[in-house]
């Protein structure tokens, strides 16, 4: 076969998935038959593959076999289809085009080896609900190994590990925060993103004196102008409030950090009370010591006679 009977194929490749590359084939002068190289294709399932091959001579008429050729299909001389599903990680086809020309009679081959992998999805973004001074460790996955991850906007106090993607610290500052999470597949070149919300409180604390003062028998002050008047509060609003240990006779703790009743025994006694914040999911246990005092009297009479003047 002289130079001039020579097919060169120059082909240029071009995927939804993204991506190009450019494909060169020319015949050997000295057989009829050419056996061109082979190119590696990597794809996402669901993408477009498309090819068209640009002859140096026309009347070339062009096939495809092997087991790509089961979702691709040839339209004069383009080659193009999406990639199946993919149920393991990734599944790889072969791919043979074959460009054919008569009088003379010439055949030249290539081969691409095509690699579909699985979507890449991102898991574990559950919002957070949490509090300043909680430790986290948060696990996010993914379908493929091999993921690095990054992270934007998380709490002060928390990063991620960008090989096994596991949130992790304590958190130092309150506060709401969306984070945003991103996963890159180096083999197939995806990168996903995804959000986790993170709402963030203060730390619970008891705001309340730890020493309250009350007079036996004495019904307790409802009024909160009176100096003796207490109630049980916290740094954050939303707080309950429950009895752990302990008790004073006569007196009950309520709910809302409110102690009413009258004290019927006196002393010193330290009750344990539970504040819990439901939305933080916070608990946290605060000492209150009660003093419960006698009623003030006298404990002499006046000396001297005592004149009793009518009324």
């Amino acid at each position: 076969m002289n130079a001039s009977a020579m097919i060169a194929v120059i082909a240029a490749i071009s995927m939804a998935a993204g991506g190009a590359g450019l494909i060169l084939m020319s015949e050997d002068a000295s057989a009829d038959e050419y056996t061109g190289a082979t190119f590696n294709v990597t794809m996402v399932e669901g993408t477009t593959w498309s090819y068209t091959p640009s002859y140096s001579l026309t009347g070339v008429t062009t096939t495809i076999s092997g087991t790509a050729a089961s979702w691709l299909s040839v339209s004069g001389n383009t080659i193009s289809g999406t990639a199946p599903a993919v149920t393991d990680s990734f599944t790889s086809y072969t791919l043979t085009i074959k460009a054919e020309t008569t009088n003379p009679t010439q055949t030249a081959y290539q081969y691409v080896n095509f690699t579909v992998y699985r979507t890449l999805v991102l898991s574990g973004g559950a919002p957070q609900i949490t509090h300043v001074g909680a430790s986290m460790n948060i696990p996010l996955t993914a379908n493929h190994a091999g993921v690095t991850w990054s992270a934007t906007d998380l709490p002060a106090g928390l990063s991620i590990n960008p090989n096994t993607g596991v949130i992790s610290g304590t958190i130092t500052a309150a506060g709401n925060k969306t984070a945003t999470i991103t996963g890159t597949h180096i083999a197939s070149g995806q990168v996903k993103t995804m959000n986790i919300e993170f709402t963030v409180s203060g730390a619970l604390n008891a705001t309340s004196p730890a020493n309250m003062y009350c007079i036996n028998g004495v019904p307790l002050p409802t009024s909160t102008s009176d100096p003796d008047y207490y109630r049980l509060t916290a740094s954050l609003s939303g707080v309950t409030f429950a009895l752990k240990s302990g008790s004073v006779s006569g007196l009950t703790v309520n709910s809302d950090g409110t102690i009413t009743g009258t004290p019927t025994s006196m002393g010193d006694i330290q009750l344990v009370i539970t504040m819990t914040h439901a939305a933080s999911g916070q608990t946290v246990d605060f000492v209150l010591t009660v003093h419960v005092v006698p009623q003030l009297t006298f404990g002499s009479l006046p000396t001297g006679a005592i004149l009793v003047t009518p009324g």
